[in-house]
C-alpha cells in the first residue's frame, strides 16, 4: 500500500536530481500512480488493483540538503480467485530529505501507515449450497527507504551510474470475526510481517533542453519474511490452527522509465511506468502522473511569493520579481 506514494515520491527525487533548486525555495508536488497485478499461482487468473493519490512540500534547507514531508490516500481492490477478495483504505504521512554532494546523491524517507480492510469475502461450497463469510478489521504499516547514487557525466546532457536501495516494512493486521454466525464462520488472529528488501541497479538520465528522461533497471531480493502465517478456527469450537500460506518470490528485476517536462513557466509535469519482472506469483505494473510548482523562492536573503503574473520575468532558468 506504500508503493503508490513511494512511486510518486521518485518521481520528485528525479525532478530534484535533474535540475537546480535555490536554497530556501519552498516547494510542492502532487500525484496519481496506480497499480495492476495479475495472480499467476492459480488458475482463476486472480488479479488486484491499486490507486494512490499523494501531495507533498519540501525545503531546500542549503545546497546539499532538501527536506519535506508528504501525505497520501490509497484504494486497493485485491481478487487473489474467485472464492476470496477484499478491498483495502489507508492513509500515510511520511518525511524524505534529498542530499547531494557533487554527482553523489542520498535519498531517505521513512512513512507510517493506517488501513481498513473492508468487504472480505471468503466464498465456500457446500455441495449446491454456496455460502459467502464476510469480515472487516484494520491494520498499520510503518518503514523506511534509504537509495544512493553516482551519476558519471558522459556528456553534457547524458549522465550514468549505479545507485543502490534498503527498504524496510513492518506491517501488523488486527485479528477478526466474520459477521455471520454459521458453520462455516471464522475468527482470525494478529497476523505480523517485516519486509527488508535489498535492491542494486543501474540508471541512465538524458537531459534535453525540455524534457529531462531516464531509464533505470534494479535487481531486487527478499531479506525478510518469504512466507505469511494466518491461525484462526472455527467460531462455533475453541479449537485453533495455523497455517503458512505459499512461499513467496526472494528475487526479482524491476525496471522503470519517466520524464519530467515544464507544463507552463511554473509548473512542472512528470510521468512514470514500472514493469517487475521474475515473479513467479504476478508480475506487476505500476504507473504515475504528476505536477510540481515552487511556491516560495529567495534572493539576496528575501522571500518571494511565486505568482505567476505580467511583473515575473525568467532569467538564468529562475524566476524573479522586476
Amino acid at each position: 500500500m506504500a508503493q503508490g506514494s513511494r512511486t510518486t515520491l521518485n518521481s520528485r527525487y528525479q525532478q530534484l536530481r535533474q535540475g537546480e533548486n535555490p536554497v530556501g525555495s519552498l516547494g510542492m508536488f502532487g500525484g496519481y500512480s496506480g497499480g495492476y497485478q495479475r495472480y499467476d499461482n492459480n488458475e482463476a487468473e486472480g488479479h488486484g488493483n491499486h490507486n494512490n493519490l499523494t501531495v507533498g512540500v519540501d525545503y531546500q534547507l542549503n545546497e546539499q540538503v532538501l527536506l519535506g514531508g508528504l501525505i497520501a490516500g490509497s484504494l486497493d481492490k485485491q481478487r487473489p480467485d474467485d472464492n476470496y477478495h477484499y478491498d483495502a483504505r489507508s492513509f500515510q504521512a511520511a518525511v524524505f530529505s534529498h542530499l547531494r554532494a557533487g554527482q553523489a546523491w542520498l535519498d531517505g524517507d521513512l512513512h507510517y501507515l493506517t488501513a481498513k480492510f473492508s468487504n472480505i469475502q471468503r466464498s465456500i461450497t457446500l455441495g449446491a449450497l454456496r455460502r459467502v463469510e464476510e469480515g472487516e478489521t484494520n491494520g498499520r504499516l510503518w518503514g523506511a527507504r534509504l537509495t544512493s547514487g553516482y551519476d558519471f557525466v558522459v556528456m553534457p546532457w547524458l549522465t550514468t551510474g549505479p545507485m543502490l536501495q534498503y527498504a524496510w516494512d513492518y506491517s501488523h493486521v488486527n485479528g477478526y470475526s466474520e459477521k455471520l454466525n454459521t458453520s462455516t464462520s471464522m475468527r482470525f488472529g494478529d497476523q505480523n510481517a517485516h519486509s527488508q528488501v535489498g535492491s542494486a541497479g543501474w540508471r541512465l538520465d538524458l537531459r534535453d533542453s525540455v524534457i529531462h528522461s531516464w531509464a533505470q533497471i534494479n535487481y531486487r531480493r527478499q531479506f525478510g519474511d518469504d512466507t505469511y502465517v494466518a491461525n484462526g478456527g472455527l467460531k462455533t469450537t475453541a479449537l485453533t490452527f495455523s497455517r503458512a500460506g505459499k512461499a513467496q518470490d526472494k528475487n526479482w528485476v524491476d525496471i522503470e522509465i519517466g520524464a519530467d517536462f515544464p507544463l507552463s513557466a511554473a509548473v512542472s509535469g512528470f510521468v512514470g511506468l514500472a514493469q517487475t519482472a521474475g515473479l513467479n506469483d504476478g508480475n506487476q505494473t505500476r504507473y504515475n502522473v504528476g505536477f510540481s510548482a515552487p511556491i516560495l523562492m529567495r534572493r539576496q536573503g528575501r522571500p518571494i511569493p511565486f505568482v505567476r503574473d505580467t511583473m515575473s520575468r525568467k532569467r538564468n532558468g529562475k524566476f524573479y520579481k522586476k
